[in-house]
């Protein structure tokens, strides 16, 4: 059973939904495997404009693969694949976008790259100061001095941003 799904709207639009509930969307090597599979084949496909991934998985369980797969290894773990490649995504998108218009789709895909970054530092952050327990254990005063700085770097990345005039 596939737990990659592809469906086109007639507007152009292709939605790639994770379909593996049962364990909580958490990513495999298969599931990866099938979602670069149907990227490929949207990709051929002249018809689709835009491709919406739909990862709410993010916010229903922040491991990315389970917590009961994620290692307890500091910082090369699947935390840093999990958030670090969405944020280099946006963010090479948003600099190919920059080379042909300067508008408010490239300010966005800057602002997703640079909260994937934030929220994955931060992730690693969590993992490192509990030992590879993401999900359990009081926030000690080290580790939201250490969220403050990563929220004083974000606020600066975001200051500096020009918006158009806007």
């Amino acid at each position: 059973m596939s737990e990659v799904a592809v469906e086109r709207s007639g507007d152009g639009v292709a939605t790639i939904t994770l379909d593996a509930a049962e364990r909580r969307n958490a990513l495999t090597v298969a599931m990866a495997e099938e979602l670069v599979a149907a990227c490929e084949e949207l990709d051929g496909d002249a018809s689709v404009g835009a491709v919406v991934v739909v990862l709410l998985r993010f916010a229903v369980d922040p491991t990315i693969v389970g917590a009961a797969n994620l290692s307890t290894t500091l910082f090369v773990n699947a935390l840093l694949p999990g958030y670090g490649v969405p944020a280099l995504g946006a963010a090479l998108a948003g600099w190919l976008l920059a080379r042909t218009t300067n508008g408010t789709p490239r300010l966005a895909l800057e602002a997703a790259a640079s909260f994937f970054a934030l929220i994955g530092a931060a992730m690693l952050v969590r993992h490192a100061m509990h030992g590879g327990v993401i999900d359990e254990g009081a926030i000690t005063l080290a580790e939201q001095s250490i969220y403050t700085l990563i929220a004083l770097a974000g606020s600066e990345r975001v200051g500096d941003a020009t918006f158009d005039g806007r």
